[in-house]
């Protein structure tokens, strides 16, 4: 049943004061939910406020917020308010015809009927407020308050409700029609009632309303299934979570209800179907008046479930690795599988009489009565297989066996299937292609086939079918697997024919054929083996499944008996150096060899030096390594004594910058005792310096070993080893000289070409020297790839950006974690190159002044705000080379929304963008070009930089201090409206206009910044 209505909004107005007619009776009918309303004289059925009546019973009261009046207007003494009307019960986002949209829902509302008859109806009277009522002569009704006559009858019942397994089907069948909605779904129309038509889904333009499946229009939730419990002999109970399905498109006396997979599940394993009962709560449902059928507890019968899912049979393609279950197959039955949900794995388990496992994960298939299961877990089918064993008469030794615990798997009536404790599996080979084969050794002529090259510590080993994976990992391809991609070797040995060999770790990867395998061996692996006495006849061994095959047919076991002998190839090269550091900090030499060489029988008095006898340096060291190794070592440390570093501290420093070991032969011997041949190697002079991460999700902080590359009067320049060969000697001297002292540049070096820089004098002219706390009388610059987020622009930074370089206090601190002792400049190598051609990473002379600049200054004035210092900075860029770069691609300055000198971004978040510093140095190009432009001598315009750097004030008054020194006519705050203006106005660089004031001679602004307003503008706003 559904309304036809007219609502009526419930307001309170104002109304006359001439006295009128008053309710002279009052009824509340509980079956058609009509409050009757009775008068002396007739009564206007339109002018009703609603909201001007209120029911109580004493304890409880409720004013009415709504009802149905007759649908046309007449005069009446008898007026019928039906209690239920219409509104918006629910809303929902769609998205129509591209549009999202808020969708508000219409349906009948019975909120109120439930409230009222949830009172004391024995008790009930009804109160009117004035005004609630207008007569023939639009009089209004006086206040009136009446007992309330309630109408009672009987609520509506369920007669009788059954259950059938089979189908988990409910059905109820009711003494009067019941309502069989389960959702709102008619769409209002502005506001007001929907349409009360189906709309129906339109492509992807309109998902149309038919929320629940069904093909008609619901209206309303008007069932509740977590009122319908059920319960059993021994008082068990349960509820329902949900419907999957009402059967029913119209309202009837017979509702029938498909329960959800898990309510099934539920209902008939947590309760006995013998003797079963439903336990209705009031409410459950709703007859055709909106009325709640009353509470039931009644017995329900069961039909139980004509055809149990029950697993009788199963079968394991070994080819295919394809496991099959079969329900009911004896009896030759057609059942429809349903592959979802999918089998709880846990439940299926696969035993015999020694062994037992549980199935992990598949894909599920279905198809009638079986379920196929493939994509089985590596290890699960290395089980499985491990345990078919078979006799000499073929037949397997130990039987093997399935068992489903129940509801394991469901059929398509979302029925589980009931426990199967022994299911035997049969096993088969599903095809004879070579494909499926299960991986053999591919022997050459003499039967071997697995090698070892004690050159490259590389055990390799082939097989007859392509290789896919390594302990259930995919293996990476010759041309995929990294440096460091390094695995756990268990599974892999090798035996002596007294011992077995178990490999730690190393690296593994296939060839480009997918069926050699290489293993590169770790140190600790590469020891054990070429060490071994009996490494000429070692044999391989290897557990079952180790390896698979691309279709995931594992590799057999190799055991001691199957002459799996391994062809060694000795080392005949011997070890060699790969690289020399020597710290001047722990005056120690760090050497890495090719191959892990004796520590027993290392000779230090065998190295020379070119200029400095090698046996006086090495004369009292110490030798160790980094590892716990008992003889050899791919790391030799040897600690020098007092006399040995001083005879290095005194070499002359182009001996440091170029310093030349000679290694004699036999110096060292490698595993094979195959002895080094005399070399010559370069040592890089130097020392450990911690360098900070700037990423946006940063990286510990790291020491670098950095090679001393240029040693001056004013500066040392160190270069990371990682990055030394970027930097010739004879660029490192350029770039010192060009701090140092002057340099011109000629045309080679694209962005300096034809200019003379000469950066330590330049900065020191204006902000004066800096501390020389470790008393050196120099700076050190340290070359290295700071870690930032060029090229990565994660965290909302920007990818084009990166941090050009920096200088901390903290390094002037002696005992901090992280300090490196001195006046310590770091400069980016990434992508910084001084003799790239492109502009924007061509600029490694522009980061060195900028940071010697800001660091210098912090010297002299520590707590200047750091706009200043970028500010002072940039200008010093722009003094030495004519220009300022902001470190990063296509960063040219362009104005902002707001000019907040004082605030400049720090950390990650200069990664975000560079309009902070843009701001400062717009800014300061205007207060330039306004002081030149004024009559003032002695070039104020850089005049007040030198004045901005000696004042000890900071901030706004260091530079309003140093407009009073080069004798400006106007203060900061003065030049700062001007400077606002002039972002504003500068659109085409007008150069006349109010004195040429508002306009900027050597930037172009070519468009007015988005939303500043021509108005105040505070230079400190946050």
């Amino acid at each position: 049943m559904r309304f036809s209505i007219r609502m009526f909004v419930v307001v309170l107005l104002g109304v006359n004061t001439i006295s009128g007619v008053t309710p002279s009776g009052a009824s509340y009918n509980t079956g058609t939910n009509i409050l009757q309303l009775t008068f002396s004289e007739n009564v206007s059925t339109v002018n009703v406020l609603l909201g001007r009546i209120t029911i109580t019973d004493g304890s409880n009261s409720h004013s009415l917020t709504g009802g149905t009046l007759p649908d046309s207007a007449y005069y009446t003494k008898t007026l019928d308010v039906s209690l239920l009307y219409g509104k918006v019960i629910d809303q929902l986002d769609q998205t129509i015809f591209g549009s999202a949209q808020t969708v508000q829902l219409w349906g009948t509302s019975a909120t109120q009927v439930d409230a009222i008859e949830s009172f004391n109806l024995a008790n009930c009277s009804i109160i009117f407020e004035s005004g609630a009522f207008l007569d023939e002569d639009s009089a209004h009704s006086d206040p009136a308050s009446l007992p309330l006559t309630i109408i009672d009858q009987e609520a509506p019942l369920l007669s009788s409700a059954s259950y059938s397994a089979t189908h988990n089907h409910l059905q109820f069948i009711f003494n009067t029609p019941a309502q069989f909605d389960q959702i709102a779904e008619d769409r209002s129309v502005d506001g007001g009632p929907g349409d009360r038509s189906l709309a129906p889904e339109i492509g992807n333009n309109d998902p149309g309303e038919d929320r629940n499946g069904n093909g008609v229009l619901d209206f309303e939730v008007n069932i509740l299934p977590f009122k319908i419990g059920f319960t059993d002999g021994a008082d068990n109970s349960i509820s329902l979570e949900g419907i999957k399905l009402v059967a029913q498109t119209e309202d009837s006396d017979t509702i029938d209800i498909t329960l959800t997979l898990n309510d099934a599940k539920r209902l008939e394993t947590s309760l006995d179907l013998t003797g079963l009962s439903i336990n209705m709560s009031e409410g459950a449902f709703r007859d055709t008046s909106y009325n709640l059928f009353a509470s039931s507890s009644i017995t329900v019968p069961v039909s139980a479930d004509s055809l149990p899912l029950t697993a009788d049979s199963a079968s394991y393609d070994y080819a295919k690795n394809e496991f099959y279950i079969y329900f009911r197959n004896s009896e030759n039955t057609s059942f429809d599988i349903a592959p979802a949900p999918a089998p709880v794995w846990s439940k299926i388990q696969i035993y015999n009489s020694s062994d037992n496992f549980t199935l992990a994960t598949g894909t599920p298939s279905a198809n009638d009565n079986s379920l196929k299961l493939k994509d089985l877990s590596l290890d699960v089918i290395a089980q499985i297989e491990n345990m078919i064993q078979y006799n000499d008469s073929g037949e397997i030794i130990d039987s093997v066996f399935c068992s489903l615990d129940a509801y394991t798997v469901y059929d398509r009536s979302e029925n589980g299937n009931v426990a199967a404790p022994k299911i035997p599996i049969r096993f088969y080979s599903g095809s004879s292609s070579s494909t499926y084969a299960t991986p053999m050794p591919d022997k050459d002529d003499t039967g071997g086939f697995v090698y070892y090259d004690a050159i490259g510590n590389l055990l390799s080993f082939s097989w007859d079918t392509k290789i896919g994976t390594f302990k259930g990992a995919d293996l990476p391809d010759d041309d995929e697997i990294g440096e460091n991609d390094f695995s756990d070797l268990s599974g892999i040995y090798l035996y002596d024919h007294e011992d077995t060999l178990s490999l730690s770790s190393g690296r593994v990867w296939r060839s480009s054929s997918k069926k050699t395998i290489f293993v590169e061996l770790s140190e600790a692996d590469e020891v054990l083996v070429e060490t071994n006495e009996q490494k000429d006849t070692l044999h391989f061994l290897l557990d079952y499944y180790t390896f698979a095959s691309t279709k995931d047919n594992g590799t057999p076991v190799i055991t001691r008996d199957s002459s799996a002998f391994v062809q060694y190839s000795p080392d005949t090269l011997g070890p060699a150096i790969t690289s020399v550091q020597y710290d001047i900090k722990s005056n120690s030499f760090t050497m890495n060899f090719t191959q892990p060489v004796s520590k027993t029988t290392f000779a230090a008095d065998r190295f020379n030096f070119e200029n400095v006898n090698g046996s006086s340096v090495f004369d009292g060291s110490l030798v160790t390594s980094l590892d716990s190794l008992d003889n050899y070592t791919s790391t030799i440390i040897v600690n020098l004594s007092t006399s040995g570093s001083s005879i290095l501290d005194a070499m002359n420093n182009s001996d440091k910058t170029a310093f030349t070991m000679y290694v004699n032969d036999s110096t060292f011997i490698g595993l094979d005792n195959v002895s080094n041949a005399a070399d010559t190697v370069h040592v890089d002079y130097g020392r450990n310096y911690w360098i900070t991460s700037f990423e946006a999700f940063p990286s510990a902080t790291a020491q670098k070993f950095c090679t001393i590359g240029y040693i001056g009067t004013q500066c040392d320049i160190y270069v990371d080893v990682a990055s030394k060969d970027d930097f010739t000697d004879s660029l490192l001297t350029v770039i010192g000289q060009a701090f140092e002292d002057s340099v011109a540049f000629d045309s080679n070096v694209v962005q300096y070409g034809g200019q003379n820089i000469s950066i330590a004098s330049t900065v020191r002219s204006f902000a004066g020297n800096e501390n020389d706390v470790d008393q050196n009388g120099k700076v050190i610059f340290v070359f290295t790839n700071i870690l930032d987020e060029y090229g990565l622009g994660r965290n909302d930074t920007k990818s084009s950006l990166f941090v050009h370089g920096y200088s901390t206090p903290s390094d002037t601190v002696s005992n901090g974690q992280y300090a490196n002792g001195g006046e310590v400049i770091y400069i980016d190598t990434n992508p910084l190159n001084v003799t790239s051609t492109n502009n924007d990473k061509n600029i490694l002379f522009h980061a060195i002044t900028h940071e010697y600049t800001k660091m210098v200054l912090q010297h002299n004035k520590p707590t200047e705000e750091p706009w200043i210092l970028e500010g002072v900075s940039q200008l010093m860029q722009k003094k030495i080379f004519g220009d300022v770069v902001f470190f990063g691609e296509s960063t040219s300055p362009s104005t902002s929304t707001g000019n907040q000198l004082t605030y400049l971004a720090t950390g990650v978040n200069k990664l975000k963008g560079r309009t902070d510093q843009h701001n400062v140095n717009i800014f300061f190009t205007y207060l330039q070009e306004r002081l030149a432009a004024s009559s003032l001598e002695n070039e104020p315009e850089w005049q007040i930089v030198n004045y901005i750097c000696e004042t000890q004030k900071v901030g706004v008054a260091s530079v309003d201090t140093a407009l009073v020194a080069v004798g400006a006519s106007k203060s900061f705050a003065e030049y700062f409206a001007d400077y606002g203006m002039a972002c504003y106005l500068d659109l085409v660089n007008v150069d006349s206009t109010y004195g040429g004031i508002y306009s900027f001679e050597s930037l172009n602004l070519e468009s007015a910044p988005s939303g500043k307003s021509a108005s105040t503008l505070k230079w400190d706003k946050a």
